[in-house]
């Protein structure tokens, strides 16, 4: 099992579409916008939007709507983990466009397939020449003020040291209270001063919840409103906290060591 981001969603659906004879180019100009994917098979043009946050949604929806004038088939992506807060919002059999999810272990699932939309020829001409044009957009590291920070060997170490050992952040905050998963991403950040995608999240939170160092916890907010699920630290998980911090101490106190 991986550690999925965006960028690792987009190839694993890249490779999907490739595995089943598709051309497949990445972050692909049409029009006045972008699109994450665009795959092409016997004349017919799929365009596939990624979406890694809830509050995405409603975005991605509109997205795909305008991806309809210029295409034969839309999709919409998002990991299986945000599935069920999907169906709760919108009506799925309504959609115009299909969906497809990717799960924790990179597999990927058309739940509903798209319906044919009719472009133009012209239409058609334009998208094939910026399919050819596209390059995959690699992102840019983070910034930082210290230039040997951006070398190869320091953002390695640096996310190595954070977003891919996310679990120890998380049993962290959780040992404070329970949080909501937008209030831990939220919170996350504001502490250990590092990006975190929700998707990586959401994948941690379900391998603690898994092997039982967290739980689901219902809460009602004090302004109302139905009850939301939080996660909070187990007994277990507070065990696995306090090994893993013995852990980074007696790492960073043979590193210190080693200087004097």
């Amino acid at each position: 099992m991986v550690s999925i981001t965006e960028e690792t969603t987009q190839k694993f659906l890249g490779d999907w579409f490739e595995e089943n004879k598709y051309g497949v180019k990445f972050e692909v100009k049409l029009f006045n916008f972008f699109v994450d994917i665009v795959a092409i098979k016997n004349n017919q043009i799929s365009t596939i939007e990624v979406k890694e946050d809830f509050y995405q949604f409603k975005d991605g929806i509109a997205q795909c709507l305008k991806y309809s004038k210029y295409s034969n088939k839309v999709f919409l992506a998002f990991p299986e983990l945000l599935y069920e807060d999907f169906k709760n919002k919108y009506n799925i059999k309504e959609l115009p466009f299909g969906l497809i999810l990717v799960d924790e272990k990179g597999f990927v699932k058309i739940i509903k397939e798209s319906n044919n939309f009719n472009i133009d020829k012209k239409t058609k001409n334009y998208v094939k020449t910026q399919f050819k044009k596209a390059k995959r957009v690699i992102k840019k590291p983070i910034k930082t003020e210290i230039k040997f920070l951006n070398t190869p060997e320091m953002r390695r170490l640096i996310r190595k040291t954070t977003v891919e050992s996310l679990w120890i952040y998380v049993l962290t905050v959780l040992i404070e209270k329970p949080y909501h998963v937008y209030g831990l991403k939220k919170k996350l950040e504001e502490l250990f001063k590092f990006s975190v995608g929700l998707m990586v999240l959401y994948k941690v939170i379900y391998l603690l919840e898994r092997h039982k160092y967290i739980e689901k916890t219902n809460i009602r907010h004090k302004s109302g409103g139905p009850e939301r699920k939080y996660y909070k630290l187990t007994d277990k998980g507070e065990k696995l906290l306090l090994e893993g911090r013995d852990v980074l101490e007696d790492i960073v106190r043979r590193l210190l060591g080693s200087l004097n």
